[in-house]
C-alpha cells in the first residue's frame, strides 16, 4: 500500500514531528506492506530524509526565515504554483498512492486539486485554530469539502473545523497527536536539587511567544532577582530579533541551542516548561514536557486547558502579559515544594491518558481513518 504526505516543508516542527513519527508506525504497524513518500512543497528542513522525501520547489529556500515575510512568501507561492502543481501531479502517477495525506493550507488546496477515485482516499490532518486571509479560507474551504476525512488534532480545532471552515462534524476524525511515553519518561531530570532551570522548546515563531519570556526576564533583572538559565531549542524567524534582545538587555542567563533533532538531552535538563503561545492546536511540546515531570507554564487558551487545570497540573498566564508571566516565574523560584506538587498532578494526568496520548494507540486510529489493516494487540 502507498501513502503520500504532503507538507509545506519538513522542517523541526510539531506537523513534521508528527508526520516522521506515522511514517516509522505505520511500518511496524500495518499487516500489509507499506511505502510511504514525503512531499516537501516549498523546502527541505533538517527532517528532510531523501531516502523517502522529495522537495517539489526547484529553489533551495530556507522556509523558517522568508516565513516572516508574507508577502514575499505569498508572491513566491504564486510564482511557482503551476511548476509546484505540475511535479505533484507528476509525483502521483508514479507512486501512485492508495492514501494521500495532507497537512497545512498549501497542501490542503494542492491535494484537492488532484484527481481521485474510490482507490485514492484524501485525508488530511488539521494541527492548528488559525484564521487565514479571506482568499485562502474560501480555497481552503472548498478543499476541505473534497477531503474523504478530516482528523483534527484536539476538540478545540474540531470546534474551529466546524465554525470556521464549515466541515461537516461525522466528516471529523479527532486524533491527539501521540507521543513515545517511555522516551519522554526517560527526560525526568535527575538532581532535583539542582539550581533551576527553564526552557522553551518550540519553533522561533512570533506566534510561540519566546519574546514574552525575554520580556519577563528582563523585568526579573532589573528588579535584582538572580535570574534562572533560560534554554531555547529551536530556529525559525524570530531568531534575530530574540538575539538581539538577549544581547541588548544583557540576558547571560540565556542559551540559545538551535535547531535540534532529538531533543531528550536539552529537556532532560529544563525543570520548568515555559510556551506563552499566541495560538496552539494541540501543544504536543506541552504533552512531551508532561511526561517529563516538567512545570508547566503555558498560555490560558481552550487548546492549552484541554490539557492544563491552572494551579493543579500546570500554571497558565495571559500570553501578552510580560508582567504576570515575570510574578509567575519569580513564585516558582521560591515554591518549589508546590511545583513539584504540580508537577507530580501533571505526570499522574498524561500517565492516566496514555490511551489517548500514546503513540502506538494514536497510531491504530490513523491506521483506522486510512483504511489500512493492522494486528490488534
Amino acid at each position: 500500500m502507498n501513502i503520500l504526505f504532503l507538507s509545506h516543508t519538513f522542517d523541526n516542527g510539531g506537523v513534521e514531528k508528527n508526520i516522521s513519527q506515522l511514517v516509522l508506525s505505520f511500518k511496524k504497524r500495518a499487516s500489509v506492506p507499506i511505502n510511504v513518500k514525503v512531499v516537501s512543497l516549498l523546502g527541505k528542513g533538517p527532517l528532510y530524509d531523501a531516502e523517502f522525501c522529495k522537495c517539489l520547489m526547484p529553489l533551495n529556500l530556507n522556509v523558517q526565515k522568508i516565513r516572516k515575510f508574507k508577502f514575499f512568501s505569498y508572491i513566491l507561492i504564486l510564482l511557482f504554483l503551476p511548476v509546484l502543481i505540475f511535479r505533484l501531479k507528476k509525483e502521483v502517477k508514479n507512486f501512485s498512492p492508495q492514501v494521500v495525506c495532507s497537512n497545512m493550507w498549501l497542501s490542503d488546496i494542492l491535494a484537492s486539486l488532484l484527481k481521485h477515485n474510490e482507490e485514492f482516499k484524501l485525508v488530511s490532518i488539521q494541527h492548528d485554530i488559525i484564521k487565514i486571509n479571506f482568499l485562502l479560507t474560501y480555497f481552503k474551504t472548498i478543499a476541505l469539502k473534497r477531503m474523504n476525512n478530516v482528523v483534527a488534532v484536539s476538540c478545540t480545532v474540531k470546534k474551529f473545523l466546524v465554525d470556521y471552515f464549515k466541515v461537516p462534524e461525522n466528516k471529523i476524525k479527532l486524533i491527539y497527536n501521540g507521543i513515545d511515553y517511555k522516551k519522554f519518561e526517560s527526560c525526568k531530570k535527575e538532581n532535583l536539587n539542582a539550581p533551576l532551570v527553564l526552557g522553551t522548546i518550540a519553533r522561533l515563531d512570533k506566534i510561540k511567544g519566546h519574546i514574552l519570556v525575554l520580556e519577563a526576564l528582563k523585568l526579573l533583572s532589573s528588579q535584582g532577582v538572580a535570574l534562572p538559565q533560560y534554554i531555547i531549542v529551536g530556529d525559525g524567524p524570530e531568531k534575530n530579533i530574540l538575539h538581539t534582545f538577549v544581547s541588548q538587555n544583557n540576558l547571560k542567563n540565556v542559551l540559545f541551542v538551535g535547531n535540534v533533532v532529538d531533543i531528550s538531552v536539552w529537556l532532560k535538563q529544563i525543570d520548568i516548561f515555559v510556551l506563552p503561545s499566541k495560538s496552539e492546536g494541540m501543544g504536543i511540546a506541552i504533552i512531551e514536557a508532561m511526561l517529563a515531570k516538567k512545570l508547566i507554564i503555558a498560555s490560558d487558551m481552550p487548546t492549552i486547558k484541554e490539557l492544563i487545570i491552572n494551579k493543579e497540573t500546570g500554571l497558565l498566564i495571559n500570553p501578552v502579559d510580560s508582567l504576570k508571566l515575570a510574578e509567575t516565574i519569580l513564585w516558582t523560584l521560591s515554591h518549589r515544594d508546590e511545583i513539584n506538587i504540580i508537577k507530580n498532578n501533571s505526570y499522574e494526568w498524561i500517565k492516566s491518558n496514555e490511551k489517548i496520548f500514546e503513540s502506538y494507540n494514536s497510531t491504530s486510529k490513523y491506521l483506522d481513518v486510512f483504511g489500512i489493516p493492522y494486528e490488534q494487540i
